[in-house]
């Protein structure tokens, strides 16, 4: 049998004191080992890092656990480059502080690196809660399983940016160094330097369920966040041109898919976060017992027009 390789799930956390509980034992109740779980807290203002060290205090179980508190607030890039630098492990498995992963997360995700050597970074299929935990209809549809290369992203073939189920492999990740600290976008900076690396895959086993509410991320992907990832994708392009033997053919083209990329991401911005903010409404509209029935299809019937209208307006899904 292919002895199963060290883990280490580091949970990311600030100002999460409403959900951090429920993140902690989502990690902690991981069936996979050899594990090390990590509870890192970037300096939060809150209760975050105090519930973070009661969990690891009253935790009994198979995993080795360990606490880290950033003594300045590093922000979501920073934070995420110092979980590279925290534990051993050959794999690092990334959770927020307000998503609760499943028991199988780990294992599922080292099995799809065990399948393909190549693959350095993996994905698993998100289960949307909302801020109480119900669950709700997905706002995407389930996307293409399988590896994704560099010459497919040049193509337009894009890997799903979903870091809230992500996990990596960190040697391939260590020669580019940190994210630069004007970059706003971890997740898709991440699966990018995948995609410079080896090859990033993705698989529709549920993995995480990602919380929705009014504080999520999502929120402030901008005009601005775009071009920081648009500049962050350059120099990593740049970086591995020197270091590595890229195929010039598809440098090319992938230097045009990101120019495509930032055009069409920052057209489509006001569209995106418009609707996931009107999903994030009409669920909470949905569950509320304020309205009538009778009120809850009028809302909905509105906020179907209103998406259409958008939808008519837009170019497509962005990158």
């Amino acid at each position: 049998m292919t002895p199963r390789p060290p883990v280490a799930f580091v949970v990311l956390a600030y100002n999460q004191e409403r959900y951090i509980r429920e993140a902690v034992e989502g990690a902690l109740a991981q069936t996979y080992d050899p594990l090390e779980i990590i509870l890192s807290d970037d300096c939060s203002a809150d209760r975050t890092f105090e519930i973070m060290r009661q969990c690891a205090s009253d935790y009994t179980g198979p995993h080795r656990v360990s606490l880290n508190r950033n003594p300045a607030n590093l922000g979501l890039c920073g934070h995420v480059s110092r979980a590279f630098s925290l534990g051993n492990a050959d794999i690092l498995v990334l959770g927020a502080g307000d998503d609760v992963s499943l028991p199988t997360r780990v294992s599922d995700t080292v099995n799809v690196f065990l399948r393909d050597p190549s693959v350095v970074s993996v994905s698993l299929k998100l289960r949307y809660v909302d801020h109480q935990g119900r669950v709700l209809r997905p706002l995407w549809s389930d996307v293409r399983e399988g590896p994704y290369t560099l010459e497919d992203y040049a193509k337009g073939k894009r890997p799903p940016g979903l870091g809230a189920s992500r996990a990596y492999r960190r040697a391939p990740y260590a020669a580019f160094g940190a994210l630069s600290e004007r970059c706003k976008v971890e997740d898709a900076a991440l699966v990018f330097r995948g995609l410079l690396r080896g090859a990033v895959s993705h698989s529709n086993r549920v993995g995480v369920a990602y919380r929705v509410h009014d504080r999520n991320l999502s929120y402030g992907i901008d005009a601005s966040a775009i071009k920081s990832l648009y500049r962050q994708h350059s120099r990593d392009l740049r970086f591995a041109e020197r270091h590595w033997s890229l195929p010039s053919p598809v440098v090319a083209r992938t230097r045009q898919a990101l120019r495509d990329m930032m055009a069409r991401g920052i057209i489509a911005d006001r569209f995106y976060k418009s609707r996931f903010k009107a999903w994030v409404l009409l669920h909470r509209i949905l569950f509320s017992p304020r309205f009538s029935l009778q009120a809850k299809r009028g809302y909905f019937r509105a906020a179907a027009r209103q998406l259409l209208k958008w939808g008519s307006t837009s170019s497509g899904r962005p990158a």
